[in-house]
Parts: structure tokens; C-alpha cells; sequence
């Protein structure tokens, strides 16, 4: 009797997947490229709680990937939620917002991260286009300014110039 209960609770305990690295092998299944094994494994990482924030955070980039930003924006919170300081999940949620028209929280996540990260030149140059996006011009070509200031080379940032300047009517 001891023993079959024994094997029960083994079998139980097993179907739970204790034990088992869901997250490891999600991030294995996403190198490969194989999002659907990824997002499988990234569920199952949720429901067994190994580590929900990078499980999250790995969902949403799949999310913002498959340009699904409000799924993107519902994993990314909730990883920003659990470790706010997860430079990456601030950025993909900014952009996240303003993909989706909603400027004003893009930039209170851009912002947030240009605490955190002050010199990444691409949350600059994404900061910027969220101002741009809400009609903070001046502000937009200030921020870009710095952008492109430490990337030269990089024509999205001469893009949002531009379209700053015609918004302004300089050009």
C-alpha cells in the first residue's frame, strides 16, 4: 500500500514538472529558432514558477516579434513588475507602447531606462521617436541629437531628425 502510494505521488509530482528545467530548454528551443517549442517551454517555466520574470520577458520578445505588441506588452509588464530594473523589458515595453500609439507611456518607460542605461544610444534614438510621436519637438530633436552624436552611422536616427525638422517646418 506504502509503495503504491509512493509511486502516485512520484507520478503526481513528475506531471507537475518538478524537477525539470523548462526554462533552460525554452531558451535552447528559441536559439534554434523554433518559437513554438519556445513559447511551450516558457509556459511551462510560468507554471511550474522557475523564474516567471525571464520566462515573461522571453514571452513578450516573442510577442513583440511576432508584432502581437499587446501580448508583447502583458508578458513584458509583467516581468518589468517582478524586476524593475530589467533594462531590456523597459525598452521592448517602451517600444511595445509606441508601436501601439500610446506615446506617453513609451516615454515613461524610455525614461526609465535612460536612468539606467544613460548611454545606450539606442534608447536615445527610441526616446526621441516617442517624443517626436507625441509632438515634444524640441525635446525629440534634442535627444536624437545625442543619438546620433554617438552613432553616426545610424540612418534611423537621420530619419527621425528629419521628420522632426519637417515637423518643426525647418526643412
Amino acid at each position: 500500500m506504502k509503495r503504491t502510494i509512493a509511486v502516485v505521488f512520484v507520478a503526481c509530482v513528475a506531471s507537475l514538472g518538478f524537477g525539470q528545467d523548462f526554462l533552460s530548454k525554452a531558451k535552447v528551443a528559441l536559439a534554434a529558432k523554433d518559437t513554438a517549442a519556445a513559447v511551450a517551454g516558457f509556459e511551462q517555466a510560468l507554471k511550474a514558477g522557475q523564474k516567471p520574470g525571464d520566462a515573461n520577458y522571453y514571452l513578450g520578445l516573442i510577442a513583440f516579434s511576432r508584432s502581437q505588441f499587446g501580448d508583447a506588452k502583458k508578458y513584458l509588464e509583467e516581468a518589468v513588475r517582478i524586476d524593475d530594473e530589467n533594462i531590456e523589458a523597459l525598452r521592448y515595453l517602451g517600444d511595445a507602447y509606441l508601436r501601439t500609439g500610446d506615446a506617453k507611456t513609451a516615454i515613461t518607460h524610455f525614461r526609465r531606462v535612460m536612468k539606467l542605461a544613460p548611454k545606450s544610444t539606442v534608447v536615445a534614438a527610441q526616446y526621441g521617436q516617442a517624443l517626436l510621436a507625441s509632438d515634444s519637438i524640441d525635446a525629440a530633436i534634442v535627444q536624437l541629437t545625442r543619438a546620433k552624436e554617438a552613432t553616426p552611422d545610424d540612418p534611423m536616427i537621420y530619419e527621425a531628425l528629419g521628420d522632426a525638422f519637417v515637423k518643426q517646418n525647418v526643412v
